[in-house]
Parts: C-alpha cells; sequence; structure tokens
C-alpha cells in the first residue's frame, strides 16, 4: 500500500495537489493557567495554605504581573465563570469600572481579568465556563471504584492505584506549599510549564481510569464529563473571535490548560500564543 503524505501549512498537499482551506477568521490566544486565588474547595485536592492576595506585597506581585499579562495586548478577556451567567459578571464588572480600582476582590476573576481589561479599556470581560452535560456525569468515590475493580480482580490495580493517589496528594500539597513560597509570576510560570501542564493531565489517566474490562468501562467513563466541559469551555472560546486581529487572553484554573492547549494548537482558526512568552519575558 502506498500512503501519501499530508502536508499541513499554508494548504494541505492530498494526491500531490494542494487544497487551500476555506477563508478563515485565525485570532491569537493564549491560555494562562492559574490556582484559584480565593479557592471554593471544589476540587479534588482541598487547599491547605492560604494567600493574602490583597496584603501590600501581594498586591505588588500582582502589579507585576499585570505588566507582563498587558504586554500580550488582549482585546477579549475570557475568564472562568459561567457562560449562562453573562448578564451578573456584566454586572459585576460594570460596577467594578464605577468604583476605585482597589475595589477588586482576591478571586482571579477580579484581579486578572477585571483590572486588566480595565487597564486596557475593556467594556466587557467574556464568561466562557460550562457544566457538562447531566448524562456525562458519572460520580463514583473512590470505594465504589475500588470495590468495583476487587470484583472484576484487578488487585494489582488497586494497589498501583492507592501508590499513585498517595503519590499525587503529595505532589499538589508541594506545590500548594510552593505557591506561599513563590511570587506570583513566578508561581504561574510554574503551572504554565510543559512539565506541569502534563503532570496536571496525567492524574486523570492512572488508576481509576483503568477500572473495568472487557466492554466495562467504569474507569474511563468517570472521565467523560470533565472532557465534555472542556470541550464547552473551548466552544464558547472559538464564539468569541471576530476578526483576525483578535487577541484572546484565557485566564482559567490550571487543570483545564491541557486540555484546552489541546483543542487551541489543533484550531485552524486560532493561532496559540504560549503563556510562557509573555511570563518570560523582563
Amino acid at each position: 500500500m502506498i500512503f501519501v503524505p499530508l502536508l499541513l501549512g499554508a494548504g494541505s498537499l492530498l494526491f500531490g495537489q494542494r487544497l487551500s482551506p476555506p477563508p478563515a477568521t485565525q485570532a491569537k490566544v493564549m491560555i494562562l493557567g492559574t490556582f484559584h486565588f480565593e479557592d471554593a474547595g471544589l476540587d479534588d485536592y482541598k487547599p491547605k495554605y492560604r494567600l493574602d492576595l490583597l496584603s501590600t506585597g501581594r498586591q505588588r506581585e500582582m502589579a507585576a504581573l499585570l505588566n507582563c499579562l498587558a504586554r500580550f495586548r488582549p482585546n477579549r478577556i475570557a475568564v472562568e465563570w459561567p457562560a449562562d451567567h453573562q448578564l451578573a459578571l456584566d454586572a459585576k464588572f460594570a460596577e467594578y469600572l464605577a468604583s476605585s480600582e482597589s475595589a477588586a476582590g482576591p478571586n482571579e476573576v477580579f484581579q486578572l481579568g477585571f483590572r486588566l481589561a480595565r487597564r486596557l479599556g475593556h467594556q466587557r470581560i467574556h464568561a466562557v465556563d460550562a457544566k457538562e452535560r447531566p448524562e456525562f456525569k458519572v460520580v463514583h468515590t473512590t470505594e465504589e471504584l475500588i470495590e468495583r475493580a476487587r470484583s472484576l480482580g484487578q488487585h494489582d490495580l488497586i494497589e498501583r492505584g492507592t501508590r499513585w493517589a498517595q503519590w499525587y496528594e503529595e505532589l499538589y500539597r508541594r506545590e500548594d506549599q510552593l505557591k506561599t513560597k513563590q511570587s506570583l509570576l513566578q508561581h504561574l510560570r510554574l503551572l504554565n510549564s510543559p512539565e506541569h501542564i502534563r503532570q496536571s493531565m496525567s492524574r486523570y489517566l492512572v488508576a481509576e481510569f483503568e477500572v473495568g474490562g472487557g466492554g466495562d468501562y467504569t474507569g474511563a467513563d468517570t472521565r467523560t464529563a470533565w472532557y465534555n466541559r472542556n470541550l464547552r469551555i473551548f466552544s464558547n472560546l472559538l464564539r468569541l473571535r471576530t476578526a483576525n486581529s483578535d487577541r484572546i487572553l484565557v485566564i482559567v484554573g490550571s487543570g483545564h490548560v491541557s486540555l484546552l492547549l489541546h483543542m487551541a494548537q489543533n484550531a485552524p482558526e486560532f493561532e496559540l500564543v504560549p503563556a510562557l512568552s509573555v511570563l518570560n519575558q523582563r
């Protein structure tokens, strides 16, 4: 069998002839992963170390971080806020614009999104978060997954799963503590590094992910909702682009970054700008 190479670029080479893609609006997008400045305790790992983001020292660090992000010159800023609550976000932003800058609360939506948008003269912040489709919300406790694995004779998986769970818990704890020792800019450089992005994704692909066998996909199905939620978030991002001149900054929890990056890297109507290319500028 002879395979004809498929070359991607300005066009695709198919059967020896270049096929040009349809006209497209290709906006620049930068996906910035953050920790939750005001954590609501909704993730599996519950933070044990707190930061006073409104303290004088941290506000100096925030100013340095905002200076860095401003270099990207976004004309649209998207935040992890439910898209179906856009009107509530509009009201909060309007209230903020009518007040002093110090009125911003500690949440990253306000400290990063609102403050940067005000600085750049934006009149709106864009809500892009979404819930997964209800039928994809497959919830199993750890105990239920262990019992299912035991019923299938997956005893080695139970042992490996326990070791991995302990390893990741310690990894998250160390990272949680590290944010108290690093500046905000240093910590966001860590969260947006290739190694960290890979590690944050890897947690979904070990241990309970394997529970099942044959036609049983109990473990894999527990991840379906997470993938669906990020697909929905990305669809909201695509709807934001309107012109080739668009520069979209996405401020989102670091756990979303690996999936959103994968989509942005392959979406023909986006040009991905790595967050580190801005965060590492002097």
